[in-house]
């Protein structure tokens, strides 16, 4: 063998590899905070999604029924908001109704609750004295204001607080 000739060994150094490796991990402490926001968003689209809905069938079932979904145990003759970790005005939308009609297919959680993408109950407003609006109430930041249509969906949001800027609503509030 000449003094020329090289020992070649094909493959990496152990230099070569921490470079490789120290670069991946830059780039994915990087890439976390982006992945945390888009989720993040996407939950936010979903509950908007779910209130939307929530809200449609509400007003598909007063538009067949003439009255807003309640049963005997949850009648009152006053705007009512509901949430829909009580069962017994969600029944009577999905399915346990005059007509038989479900107007609103959900999936709810091992205990029959239908909750937002972060564990916590929708508030469903309800013009339940005909006078086309809602009062809003403390539980959910509208304490005297008023929702000027006959159904209202809300959601205290990401932070689970109400009356602040992540809640989500399918209204406006207006002043009393």
């Amino acid at each position: 063998m000449s003094g020329t000739e090289r020992n070649s060994r094909s493959g990496f150094t152990l230099v070569e590899l921490l470079v490789v490796i120290g670069i991946i991990g830059l780039l994915a402490s990087l890439m976390v905070p982006i992945a945390g926001r888009a989720a993040s968003g996407s939950k936010k689209r979903k509950a908007q999604m779910e209130a939307n809905s929530l809200k449609v069938s509400v007003q598909q079932y007063h538009q067949d029924h003439h009255f807003m979904p309640w049963t005997e145990k949850s009648k009152v003759g006053d705007d009512k908001w509901a949430t829909t970790d009580k069962s017994d005005w969600m029944e009577v939308i999905q399915g346990e109704n005059a007509l038989k009609k479900n107007y609103f297919a959900a999936k709810t959680d091992d205990n029959g609750k239908f909750l937002d993408p972060w564990g916590n109950p929708y508030y469903v407003g309800m013009d339940r004295n005909q006078d086309g609006y809602v009062k809003g109430e403390g539980s959910i930041g509208g304490s005297g204001k008023i929702v000027r249509e006959t159904v209202g969906v809300y959601s205290h949001g990401p932070d689970g607080k109400p009356g602040t800027d992540d809640d989500i609503t399918t209204f406006d509030w207006v002043s009393d």
